[in-house]
């Protein structure tokens, strides 16, 4: 339609040099604003996605974590109510579990006679860069089950922590009872 209405008013004006014509313009592909808005758009979308998946990814080490320390603790205490004694040990006292604090490491180990003497150390590694948050011995007495602890102190919370942008910390409990008992994130 536009090439009629400009053939037209050059036709009118009988210059056979201005008879021009021009084709009609169809609009195909984007503009590049359109396109600056639409990669804007996706950077940010993607920006909050690894960013959620971080979140989601420290939490879940924290939660591994915390697992696998209570997992350690009901194996000291399969042993010690199983009397399941290494070498070397002539009476079986304890198993014990040690954590120190700010460590990713715990420590295993059969407690044999009264003198507190560790035989067979195991060490074992937190998973990632999580952390212990507290430093503790807990000893899971022979054939009882239970741990010794300080007297009129029922329970411990253990506390597992992932440092990084946001501190993650998850607690779990031990009774004296030798209960492990399930934890929340705090």
């Amino acid at each position: 339609m536009a090439c009629q209405v400009l053939q037209t008013t050059v036709r009118r004006n009988h210059n056979p040099m201005f008879h021009l014509v021009l084709p009609a313009h169809s609009q195909q592909g984007y503009t590049l604003i359109e396109i600056m808005v639409a990669t804007a758009i996706l950077v940010t979308m993607a920006g909050a996605g690894i960013a959620t998946f971080s979140v989601f990814s420290d939490r879940q080490q924290t939660l591994e974590a915390a697992k696998t320390l209570q997992v350690w603790l009901r194996t000291a205490q399969a042993k010690a109510q199983a009397l399941e004694k290494p070498a070397g040990c002539a009476q079986l006292h304890s198993y014990r579990l040690r954590l120190t604090d700010e460590s990713n490491q715990a420590v295993l180990a059969a407690v044999c006679n009264s003198s507190n003497q560790e035989i067979a150390p195991v060490t074992l590694n937190l998973p990632g860069t999580v952390v212990a948050d507290v430093s503790t011995t807990l000893d899971f007495q022979v054939l009882r089950g239970g741990i010794k602890i300080g007297t009129g102190v029922p329970t411990i919370n253990l506390i597992v922590k992932k440092v990084g942008i946001t501190t993650y910390r998850y607690s779990f409990t031990v009774t004296q009872g030798g209960e492990v008992r399930e934890g929340s994130y705090l």
